[in-house]
């Protein structure tokens, strides 16, 4: 009986010497562990495990490991892509073509307004201004307001003997009254000389009278025109030699 106790107890401590070297090299089942590697490192005590205080702090130049080998998922790729090709709204905006306008002018004064009229029945859109042209006037040098020709007949006698040998007409002056018409010149600073002639041979009542000339033509501006509408208006004249269709005056 002893015998057997002696081998029973040596059975039990060889089976627990096993088990200790056994977990001491080949650990438990936990795949993540293992101790062999540890056996081949090279200079394994220099190794040193640090903790977040002991980090090196990062470079304010030096990009982060993980910010240059984070992987790019396709979508984040493609929305990227899209939104760097997508353009701005307002970088190429719509621009509306600059209106039109044109000049019409040669219409005789009773006809422009009956033209515009019925060239705006079509388009109401477009702006049509009729504008009376005035023809350059000229300036009278008169002896005005001589009570009837009587009195023009008396004066002109009194201008003859102050030597005025040229041709001198009569004229209405309203109200019952005559003029004397010396001269009509189509300049201000030529009528003014020629009544300094006068004056110097001691016609003193003479004066420049400005007479402007009737308005007998118009111009028609149109606003407002497009490429189109500019089109019809220039077919619609094309037959009339006698108008002239230019730019509009500057504003």
């Amino acid at each position: 009986m002893k015998v057997i106790r002696i081998l029973f107890a040596l059975l039990v401590l060889i089976n627990l010497l096993v088990f200790a070297w056994h977990q001491s090299t080949l650990g438990n089942d936990d795949e993540s562990r293992e101790p062999q590697r540890l056996t081949e490192q090279k200079d394994a005590d220099k190794l040193k495990l640090l903790t977040n205080d002991d980090a090196e702090p990062a470079s304010p130049n030096k990009t982060p490991s993980s910010l240059t080998s984070a992987p790019v998922s396709a979508a984040g790729a493609a929305q990227s892509s899209t939104a760097t090709a997508a353009p701005s709204p307002s970088a190429n905006p719509e621009t509306k073509p600059a209106a039109i306008c044109r000049l019409v002018s040669g219409f005789k004064l009773t006809e422009a307004k009956q033209w515009a009229d019925a060239s705006a029945g079509p388009h109401p859109e477009l702006k049509f201004l009729v504008t009376p042209v005035v023809a350059a006037g000229t300036y009278d040098v008169l002896i005005a307001g001589l009570p009837g020709r009587d009195a023009a007949e008396t004066k002109l006698k009194e201008v003859r003997a102050l030597g005025i040998t040229a041709p001198v007409r009569t004229a209405p002056d309203g109200g019952g009254r005559v003029a004397l018409i010396f001269a009509s010149v189509a300049s201000e600073s030529e009528a003014k000389d020629y009544l300094q002639a006068l004056q110097e041979k001691g016609v003193r009542s003479a004066r420049v009278f400005p007479r402007p000339a009737p308005a007998t033509s118009a111009q028609v501006e149109i606003s407002n025109l497009d490429q189109n509408s500019l089109k019809t208006i220039k077919d619609k004249l094309a037959n009339r030699s006698d108008l002239r269709i230019g730019d509009c005056p500057a504003k």
